[in-house]
């Protein structure tokens, strides 16, 4: 049983631990000569412990596995098995048993690359190569990890390597917008917002540093309680910041106090925070005061009269909030 698609989605999303980073295959990846479940008492009859109807409600109860046959494509109320014709790419499948494999961060992001949208595509590149992980049955949307599942070198070689597979034009278009230490959905959201294409429904600014440490002098730690903060998103190589202030994001007073201790120090060493707030974030006409702004910091202009501009824009703001809403519950 080789689980694939948006089941190994789920699978790194909300069950592989949050503070462990994927190890190698453990065991040798099995040939297409091999057998692979298609019958539903064979599928049920492998399926790991956590297949339950817990994991499997965002897909109404379907599990994805995969076949390395070339006609092994069956479609159940219960199950669908895809077929995959190529050659397995080198790190594809991780072994859970010595019978059930789940395909890696770097294999299922190729998978969904042929059904995904660009834009949520690219969002999903962020969250492997970030530092959350969405789950619908947590409070906020989404969990916390403590290192990526995998790094943006990482995904690049593994579709280099999938010559002649299907969607594999549209991972490598994404991962030219992919960026590595995303702490959330909505910092994902923000990045994305200045630093796509204008015909994506971007700004077309350079890429924000995210996560950035900045390091805090001793007389201002007080302030954060920290010997260093990290900037959500800042213009590389200057003093201006944008901090984002999602009440999921950043729940609860201690969080809210912290926020502001961090704000307040960056500030006091001479910097220009910015701070979003979710309502902003999806207004067109607030966020785009803040890009302009972004924009003069990183010495480039915003043609918002460019033909198309607007419409891209708004389109991308649907598809980013639906990702949001579907893949886990972030606002």
């Amino acid at each position: 049983l080789i689980i694939s698609h948006t089941s190994a989605a789920d699978f790194w999303r909300k069950v592989y631990p949050a503070h462990r980073k994927p190890s190698e295959p453990m065991c040798k990846a099995p040939s297409s000569e091999s057998g692979f479940a298609s019958a539903s008492s064979d599928v049920w009859g492998l399926a790991p412990a956590f297949v339950t109807p817990r994991f499997l409600e965002p897909e109404n109860g379907v599990l994805h596995t995969l076949s390395l046959s070339h006609s092994d494509h069956r479609r159940t109320k219960t199950h669908i098995t895809h077929s995959w014709a190529e050659p397995l790419p080198e790190g594809a499948l991780y072994a859970l048993s010595d019978d059930v494999f789940v395909c890696s961060p770097e294999f299922t992001f190729l998978q969904l690359a042929y059904t995904l949208d660009l834009a949520e595509l690219i969002a999903y590149g962020f969250e492997l190569c970030g530092m959350y992980a969405f789950d619908e049955h947590e409070e906020r949307g989404f969990r916390t990890r403590q290192v990526p599942l995998t790094t943006l070198d990482q995904l690049m070689i593994l579709v280099e390597s999938a010559t002649g597979a299907r969607g594999r034009k549209r991972a490598r278009e994404a991962l030219r917008y992919v960026q590595e230490h995303s702490a959330s959905p909505m910092e994902t959201v923000c990045a994305l917002l200045f630093s796509l294409p204008y015909r994506y429904g971007g700004y077309g600014l350079p890429k924000l540093l995210l996560n950035s440490r900045i390091d805090v002098p001793a007389s201002l730690r007080p302030l954060c309680s920290t010997d260093y903060v990290r900037a959500d998103l800042r213009v590389s190589g200057t003093m201006y910041v944008i901090e984002y202030l999602g009440e999921h994001d950043h729940a609860g007073k201690d969080s809210m106090q912290s926020d502001r201790g961090r704000t307040a120090a960056l500030r006091e060493m001479g910097f220009e925070v910015v701070e979003l707030t979710s309502k902003q974030v999806w207004n067109l006409a607030a966020f785009e005061i803040v890009a302009k702004r972004t924009a003069k910091v990183s010495r480039k202009r915003i043609r918002s009269d460019r033909i198309g501009a607007y419409e891209a824009r708004i389109r991308l703001r649907k598809i980013l909030r639906s990702w949001n809403n579907s893949s886990g519950r972030a606002n």
